[in-house]
């Protein structure tokens, strides 16, 4: 078995359509009534929460994201209005990391290894 995608659950599907596909720029793979697939190396399938999934948006989610240079990721996407936690921090297992939210309050990790 393999990992075939990680589901983010938000509030507004329009609103997290233009960051993942604008912001993040990444493609899309499939969209259907509810959800959107990106091609982020596995599927990101991000789903307009209906209620029954309480708790599950506007919370760290643990995915982490690679950057080559994380100084200047962290910059294109501040600039694109990505809104980061903290700048980047170098961490004490040797890489890097910088977390930023969604639209929906949802936190993701860019990192530096």
């Amino acid at each position: 078995m393999k990992v075939y995608g990680v589901r983010i659950f938000v509030s507004d599907l329009a609103e997290a359509r233009a960051f993942y596909a604008g912001a993040l720029r990444w493609p899309i793979s499939f969209e259907s009534d509810g959800a959107i697939g990106f091609d982020a190396g596995i599927q990101m399938i991000v789903e307009e929460d209906d209620g029954s999934h309480e708790g599950l948006q506007g919370r760290f989610t643990g995915i982490s994201l690679s950057a080559k240079n994380l100084q200047a990721e962290y910059e294109a996407l501040a600039a694109r209005g990505v809104r980061f936690v903290a700048p980047p921090e170098e961490q004490p297992w040797g890489g890097s990391l910088a977390h930023f939210t969604d639209p929906s309050g949802n936190i993701l990790t860019l990192v530096d290894l």
